[in-house]
């Protein structure tokens, strides 16, 4: 594997991750919204 392959290959991962990350803190923020509701 050359160099250029492996950097956009883990570019694209880095995407993948940071919006899989992004959405995974969404999420979370919204449990505690909703369960910050519930306590109130």
């Amino acid at each position: 594997m050359n160099v250029p392959d492996y950097i956009e290959k883990g570019k694209s991962n880095m995407g993948l991750g940071s919006s899989l990350y992004s959405l995974f803190i969404t999420k979370l923020l919204d449990i505690k919204t909703k369960s910050a509701t519930l306590l109130t």
